[in-house]
């Protein structure tokens, strides 16, 4: 199963691609491929573009981005 990130990266079509429509440079998107999860400050804008969750592509901040079905 893909993680988050790559399934948004392929969402946008691509590292380039994700990285253009969000305004940021491909190393940073290439980094988040690394680590598994995209920056905190473009959780929102990557979510929006590709439709995926914010607390799928940032599982360890919870209390940032809470699981709709999660009692915070």
């Amino acid at each position: 199963m893909k993680s988050a990130i790559e399934r948004a990266i392929d969402s946008a079509g691509g590292v380039n691609a994700l990285a253009r429509a969000i305004g940021v440079k491909q190393p940073s998107v290439s980094r988040w491929r690394k680590v598994g999860v995209v920056g905190l400050e473009h959780v929102p804008d990557v979510s929006a573009l590709t439709g995926i969750p914010a607390h799928e592509l940032r599982p360890d901040k919870p209390k940032l981005f809470p699981h709709p079905d999660s009692e915070v």
